[in-house]
């Protein structure tokens, strides 16, 4: 299997088959409009799994003013719509499934482009790891232990320095000097 080396100017189509043909590639680079013409496929197809799952609900459930009242006989309307959920439940299993096997499908290789794309900035592979290390850390101590602000904060610091990175262009973050540090973590220029 070849590495994706994108360089230069990426069409729509071409990341698309560069997204596909590096499936589980986290070794090669992606350009900056590889990588954001991917997220625009997957947002796309979100917005239609979304659409889909919620024209689904609403066509089949009667909606009144208030979701959380209860009507003249003591039926909330949260119970009716869950009792209506017979109705549409194939419909909205099969959105469902479809949702599921789409990010299944697409979730393996847009993590792939996400590295490369972090390479493609100039972070190194020990970079990018030690990088998704703390942000896993954050994430599960955020999650799992502690609900405090200042675990949220560095969590959310982290998403945000990830999204930056994904922004720069190609070898901004590359290393210009020699010490151990920096050659850890950024990539020589060759």
């Amino acid at each position: 299997m070849r590495s994706i080396q994108e360089k230069g100017r990426i069409t729509f189509g071409q990341a698309v088959r560069d997204f596909f043909k590096g499936y589980v590639d986290f070794r090669g680079v992606s350009t900056r409009a590889g990588y954001w013409w991917i997220q625009l496929l997957i947002w796309i197809i979100e917005l239609i799994v979304i659409m889909g799952m919620t024209t689904t609900l609403v066509t089949h459930f009667p909606f009144e003013s208030s979701l959380f009242v209860n009507d003249f006989f003591g039926h909330s309307t949260v119970d009716m719509i869950t009792s209506n959920l017979g109705f549409t439940s194939y419909a909205f299993t099969a959105w469902l499934v479809v949702g599921t096997i789409a990010f299944l499908a697409l979730i393996i290789p847009a993590v792939a482009v996400s590295v490369r794309r972090m390479r493609d900035a100039g972070l190194s592979s020990a970079g990018i790891i030690v990088f998704v290390m703390v942000y896993l850390a954050l994430f599960l101590t955020d999650i799992l232990v502690d609900d405090g602000p200042i675990i949220h904060f560095f969590w959310l610091l982290c998403m945000m320095t990830s999204f930056v990175v994904k922004l720069l262009p190609t070898d901004c973050l590359v290393a210009r000097g020699t010490s151990r540090f920096e050659t850890f973590l950024f990539r020589v220029k060759k």
